[in-house]
């Protein structure tokens, strides 16, 4: 999964559709962005056209624990 973009938007929806469709994982790429700006979360949503597939967060150790620290 790619995010930040509206283009990797809609990578990430193909992506998923075709995860759930084969029964696969649907792996996260780096969160990071979302972290550092709330607009690219958009970019990393998938839930609303595929509810049944299993998706796989990474959010590194150091960023979440920055993160919650901050909030």
């Amino acid at each position: 999964m790619t995010g930040g973009t509206e283009r990797a938007k809609r990578i990430n929806r193909e992506l998923a559709s075709l995860a759930e469709e084969r029964g696969y994982a649907f792996g996260l790429g780096s969160q990071r962005p979302m972290l550092k700006d709330e607009a690219a979360t958009e970019s990393y949503a998938v839930r609303d056209v595929r509810a049944n597939v299993l998706l796989l967060g990474n959010v590194g150790l150091v960023q979440a624990s920055s993160s919650r620290a901050s909030a």
